[in-house]
């Protein structure tokens, strides 16, 4: 078996440790924006398939459990436009900072 050894200097080490530190710190930051975006998409999918699902409940249902099953269906999808208005309210604060005062906040 060879080995092969390499011998860089500290300054040839330190430099390539520099050049890969804004990867790596970009590399973290893609990896917490795709947690987010998969917690959103689950947040959003969720009452989706509720709403799916009782709508198949109510084609085949009578007539008053349809009622029912379209009224809930109705808060499902109130439910994912909340989540919907947070998420771009969450963009538009994270974008556009403000200057604020203590009485602002109180």
């Amino acid at each position: 078996m060879v080995r092969l050894c390499f011998w860089f200097p500290k300054a040839a080490i330190s430099l390539m440790s520099s050049a890969l530190k804004p990867l790596y710190s970009k590399a973290k930051s893609w990896q917490r924006e795709g947690r987010l975006a998969s917690s959103i998409a689950h947040q959003i999918n969720n009452p989706l398939e509720s709403v799916m699902n009782l709508i198949y409940l109510a084609r085949h249902a009578r007539p008053a459990d349809a009622e029912r099953y379209l009224e809930i269906a109705d808060q499902e999808i109130r439910r994912v436009s909340i989540i919907a208005n947070q998420t771009l309210r969450f963009h538009k604060q994270a974008s556009k900072p403000q200057a604020a005062t203590s009485a602002d906040l109180f």
